[in-house]
């Protein structure tokens, strides 16, 4: 009971204790006007508990309509719609816990996406390289004939080689030669390049020269290809080491010395494919 219920109730029981014939009009008149004072206090506290409790109060509607909401958060977090042991701040844990998962699910979309560009930036320089190598290649044709003789496109070479049979053909009364097998097209894939160059000489007979060097080098260089290539084969060497350490403890104890070489072999051959070192 609080204190002004407390002096209430005194005021009370002291006035109706006082109600005699022989109390003074003057001691009744003071015990009314506590008591009326003790009431208008009550009085003014209970209006703002009634005016504090309307803030909180609601329709049936309402009432319902939070509930639902209420029931439907639950859910949604992972709890029972009707369970009673979970306090606000279990539904404050899981939230935080969705929020973690959320962004991490937006720092892995965002690698994803780093991972689709840098896909796309190999794709176009491979494209790239196709289309200079389409534009760029060299054809040849041989026939023992005809000789040797390079081409800028391949119909070209195709023609010249079938032209050539033909020619074997009309001559093939008395049975083919067998330098018709010996007639052929392809692509120019290297050719012999002059290096290491000297310099000017002038030979007993005035002719002046330099000396140098050869090697064969690619016709047309395709780094971005080259590079998918030996990821590919990176990665075949890296299946090899991945499949051999998985079942290493199948193997015999006799044969781990090699076990563990051929591991080491495949380890060293994907990263040199990959240009770097164990």
């Amino acid at each position: 009971m609080t204190t002004n219920n407390k002096h209430l109730v005194r005021a009370g029981h002291e006035f109706a204790a006082a109600m005699t014939s022989d109390t003074p009009i003057i001691t009744i008149a003071k015990m009314v006007t506590e008591l009326a004072s003790a009431l208008d206090v009550q009085s003014a506290r209970s209006d703002a508990l009634a005016a504090e409790l309307a803030r909180y109060s609601m329709s049936a509607g309402d009432a319902d309509q939070r509930m639902a909401e209420s029931r439907a958060a639950r859910q949604t977090l992972g709890f029972g719609q009707d369970a009673d042991d979970v306090a606000p701040v279990d539904l404050v844990e899981r939230i935080n816990a969705l929020a973690a998962a959320l962004k991490a699910s937006e720092a892995n979309d965002a690698d994803a996406r780093c991972h689709v560009a840098e896909l796309e930036e190999k794709c176009a320089a491979l494209a790239g390289e196709n289309v200079a190598l389409k534009a760029g290649v060299t054809y040849f044709a041989y026939s023992p004939e005809y000789g040797f003789d390079y081409f800028k496109d391949k119909q070209s070479a195709i023609d010249t080689a079938q032209a050539e049979i033909d020619a074997y053909r009309e001559d093939a009364d008395d049975g083919w030669s067998e330098d018709v097998q010996r007639v052929s097209w392809g692509i120019v894939i290297q050719q012999a390049q002059g290096f290491d160059a000297q310099g000017l000489h002038t030979s007993d007979s005035q002719h002046t020269y330099q000396t140098c060097d050869y090697k064969l080098v690619d016709t047309i260089e395709t780094p971005a290809t080259d590079a998918w290539v030996n990821e590919q084969r990176a990665v075949g060497a890296t299946r090899v080491e991945t499949n051999i350490r998985a079942c290493y403890e199948e193997f015999p104890e006799s044969s781990r010395d090699i076990v563990d070489e051929c591991i080491q072999i495949s380890a060293n051959a994907a990263a040199q494919l990959r240009g770097s070192k164990v």
